[in-house]
């Protein structure tokens, strides 16, 4: 089995699963509750965001724990409802769709477009931004093609130009994989979800800058500084804290590893099908180096993702989380593809875990998988 899917979401560290079942049944205390079982489960709460927020060169309390970036997404954009937004074309659906949204209920959202490798330029943001600009959202890294945004730049101008406007980034794609300090790049806000990283699914967090409370997405019992009601989940955040031990201080060793991969795994398919029979949506060097994006003109990737996976290799087309929306991908369309172009592509997402092994056994697969859908489509 190769799974080339880690982009919708990846393997629990065995580890880290460990972790959360041993806190589930050993440290089952309220962290709210004032007695030692709450103490220890909510020294536990704390350690690991303590952990967190050091991976981004943020201080503990700054970090707000969610169920996923989705809802820090929603907590974030929703404060700025009625005024003016920043944004990008190939935004994730849940920043993307959120925006749309307050637009209709009278929020100003400027859309950057992007060129053919899925970039912003810094000149048309320099343009956009204005003194009744609220907020600027621009994703770190594209969930469809790796597109990599220089946060730092981006960063610096907004700095620079002395507004008001407030900066959030999406991290879910580069959190743990690509360098993030919140500080150097002059990040408000920063969303991101534990189950990209090998941590457990319903946990995350949202980084809100010291002096900055965002309205709370649900009231209640007060918890998280009153920034996040309801019982935190111990287990799953203390799972989360063990899933950043272990990939912090690798990433520039995964980064690596990571990288010749992809363009091991990219020139092997470009062999089967030549020049003509591929299209690299994006940039094999700038992009991160767990993504890649292929197009292949005149096939069908819903064909082609059937076959891999009678051979046991899972990739996919696009977003999980609207891969079952049949529009055409809206990153995909803002890069200038062609919609047959479109309708042929396919998301390869790899992570650490990933094997040169894996990766001879998705060659073949695809050598396989490739030569029968052109027999059936020719």
């Amino acid at each position: 089995m190769v799974y080339l899917d880690h982009c919708a979401t990846t393997p629990v560290y065995p580890e880290v699963a460990d972790e959360l079942m041993k806190v589930m049944c050993a440290a089952y205390g309220n962290p709210s509750s004032l007695h030692a079982k709450g103490r220890e489960a909510m020294d536990l709460v704390e350690a690991a965001r303590k952990t967190l927020a050091q991976a981004i060169g943020a201080q503990a309390q700054e970090l707000i724990f969610t169920s996923c970036a989705t809802e820090g997404n929603n907590q974030v954009l929703r404060q700025f409802k009625g005024r003016s937004i920043i944004t990008t074309a190939t935004e994730h659906p849940s920043v993307r769709n959120t925006l749309r949204e307050l637009a209709k209920e009278g929020t100003k959202v400027t859309e950057l477009l992007v060129d053919a490798r899925g970039q912003i330029r810094l000149a048309d943001l320099d343009r956009a931004l204005h003194k009744d600009t609220a907020l600027v959202s621009i994703m770190q890294v594209n969930n469809e093609t790796g597109a990599v945004h220089d946060l730092e730049a981006i960063g610096h101008l907004i700095a620079e130009r002395k507004l008001r406007a407030r900066f959030h980034s999406d991290c879910v794609q580069g959190f743990l994989k690509l360098p993030l300090d919140v500080k150097k790049m002059h990040l408000d806000f920063v969303t991101v979800s534990a189950h990209k990283v090998h941590g457990p699914k319903g946990v995350g967090f949202l980084y809100a800058r010291r002096g900055l409370r965002p309205l709370p997405f649900m009231t209640g019992g007060g918890q998280e500084g009153g920034l996040r009601a309801g019982t935190l989940n111990v287990p799953g955040i203390a799972a989360f804290g063990k899933a950043c031990e272990i990939l912090e201080p690798r990433q520039k060793e995964n980064f690596d590893r990571a990288l010749a991969l992809k363009k091991e795994l990219f020139w092997a398919l470009s062999a089967l099908v030549g020049p003509q029979g591929i299209r690299l949506n994006g940039d094999l060097h700038s992009d991160s180096p767990y993504i890649l994006n292929v197009s292949f003109p005149g096939l069908r990737a819903e064909v082609l993702l059937r076959l891999l996976e009678d051979a046991e290799i899972y990739v996919s087309t696009g977003s999980a989380c609207s891969s079952k929306n049949m529009k055409d991908s809206h990153v995909l369309t803002a890069m200038g593809l062609t919609k047959e172009e479109i309708k042929g592509s396919l998301r390869l997402c790899l992570s650490d875990t990933t094997t040169a092994k894996e990766i001879e056994q998705a060659k073949e697969g695809f050598a396989k998988a490739l030569a029968f859908a052109r027999r059936i489509t020719h």
